[in-house]
């Protein structure tokens, strides 16, 4: 399992990162997709899987980007980063 992925910097650690078994859906050269998954908690400590949808919703407010204010020469700008 994967304990912790480093974004942009920022260390993010993960639940669940001490599995008991592992479920494996196809095999090397027939994988699989997964279809009619419900979407899963989204929290911190949540274990649950996600769709696609969900993904797609993140998706959509990051290619929007992070307003902020940037202060030149007494002129005040809103940026997206």
């Amino acid at each position: 399992a994967t304990s912790s992925a480093t974004i942009n910097g920022v260390t993010h650690n993960f639940a669940g990162t001490n599995p008991a078994s592992t479920v494996s859906v196809g095999k090397a050269g027939m994988e699989r997709t997964v279809t009619n998954v419900a979407a899963g908690r989204i929290s911190a400590t949540s274990t649950d899987a996600i769709n696609g949808s969900q993904l797609f919703a993140v998706k959509t407010e990051v290619e929007k980007g992070v307003p902020y204010a940037d202060h030149v020469n007494d002129i005040f700008y809103t940026h997206k980063m």
